[in-house]
């Protein structure tokens, strides 16, 4: 019988915490009564893109597929953890440094970015490191399943890129996982990672619970 020794592993929760009515964008709750047995259950009003979320490729293309179209071993994986030391704000990441980062490790189905020095960057949009159309295009040949990172992250410099570097991994059915959280309690360099969405048809993204499992 398959069996995970959990005894043996360490659960990491990467999720954004969500408080309604707090957040930038909507996310309301209600709470009411199911008549037929007096039990509680909430009505929830929010968005696709919100907190911890995947995005399908129906994010960026009109046909494209949603997030009930990719199976769900797309949102998961064997993950590598790049952690990114630069100095100077708003660097990119390039085909060179992802492949100095990943080029040796075997069957790396996940990257997951992390900026070790993040409290210099106070996730300000101009001084997030960005992906560029040429790093999008390194990931999007090597078979990734997923690119995860946090708000010290950009897609790309500006709007332009950030839409070819989108277009370039959807196009290929790479996942976004976008604002996790808790990137520092990863103490391994290669962990198994989960994002799993909510299985809703038609949906280009989904709020996710991540978690990383690695040995203790």
């Amino acid at each position: 019988m398959f069996n995970v020794d959990f005894d043996k592993c360490r659960v990491v929760d990467l999720t954004r915490e969500l408080i309604p009515g707090k957040e930038k964008r909507r996310l309301q709750i209600k709470r009411g009564l199911i008549p037929k047995d007096d039990t509680f259950m909430h009505e929830i009003d929010t968005m696709s893109h919100i907190g911890t979320h995947v995005e399908a490729p129906s994010h960026f293309f009109e046909k494209g597929k949603d997030v009930t179209d990719l199976p769900v071993s797309q949102f998961m994986g064997k993950a590598r953890l790049v952690d990114v030391d630069f100095v100077e704000p708003h660097q990119p990441i390039t085909p060179d440094f992802l492949e100095k980062a990943v080029g040796g490790a075997k069957d790396v189905e996940v990257i997951i970015l992390r900026n070790i020095k993040k409290s210099q960057f106070l996730e300000e949009s101009k001084n997030r490191h960005y992906l560029t159309v040429e790093g999008a295009r390194w990931l999007a040949s090597k078979s990734i399943k997923m690119l995860v990172f946090d708000n010290s992250f950009a897609t790309g410099k500006d709007k332009d890129q950030t839409r070819r570097t989108h277009e370039i991994l959807l196009g290929k059915d790479v996942i976004l996982v976008e604002q996790v959280d808790n990137l520092d309690q990863i103490r391994k360099k290669e962990v198994y990672f989960m994002a799993l969405p909510l299985r809703i048809k038609g949906l280009d993204s989904s709020p996710v619970r991540a978690i990383v499992i690695e040995p203790e």
